[in-house]
């Protein structure tokens, strides 16, 4: 990316670089929260964001109390751990013009390890599509989709069986641009 010299170019692009470290805070922050069982860091994250998934038990995009679903959801070990770890590539963030919206992509990985009964193995793995918008100089996740693309035995990992809806082939037109 290309921007005219001078101080002004030079601001702009380390406001653009400051706004893809703050996003990838979100983007990454989600795996760090779940993998350390602290759920109310999650919800913190998540607070003002409409979450769907045709994967998930909620579908409908209103607001969750994430903490208490999660809590109560996800097995959590002698040390308190779900013994999870949430790993993310091909992460791709495009900011708007006027560095005010912005969206991303990424893959996820979840790998459940660490359990003398269950060996180490992935949960799953799919993608996040999210949007975000800046609210007095800081970013907030508005919308998260999580799509599974595929999803392991999670047995040792929830306190309900999970059923996995058919994969979508076309995530939603919002995300088209992200190719």
């Amino acid at each position: 990316m290309t921007f005219a010299s001078g101080q002004h170019g030079d601001a702009r692009a380390c406001s653009r670089r400051r706004s893809i470290t703050e996003i990838k805070a979100l983007i990454f922050g989600y795996g760090w929260n779940g993998d350390a069982a602290n759920w109310e860091g999650s919800a913190r994250l998540l607070s003002q964001a409409v979450i769907t998934s045709p994967n998930a038990l909620h579908r409908d995009g209103s607001k969750l109390d994430i903490a208490k679903i999660w809590g109560s959801s996800v097995r959590a070990y002698e040390n308190g751990s779900p013994f999870t770890r949430h790993l993310y590539d091909n992460v791709v963030i495009l900011i708007s013009h006027d560095d005010t919206t912005a969206m991303s992509v990424a893959s996820q990985t979840v790998i459940q390890c660490h359990l003398p009964e269950f060996p180490a193995q992935p949960l799953g793995s799919g993608r996040i599509y999210q949007s975000y918008e800046k609210h007095e100089g800081k970013w907030a996740l508005v919308h998260r989709e999580v799509i599974y693309d595929w999803s392991g035995d999670k047995s040792s990992h929830l306190a309900f069986p999970w059923v996995v809806s058919e994969p979508r082939a076309n995530p939603s037109d919002r995300y088209a641009a992200l190719g």
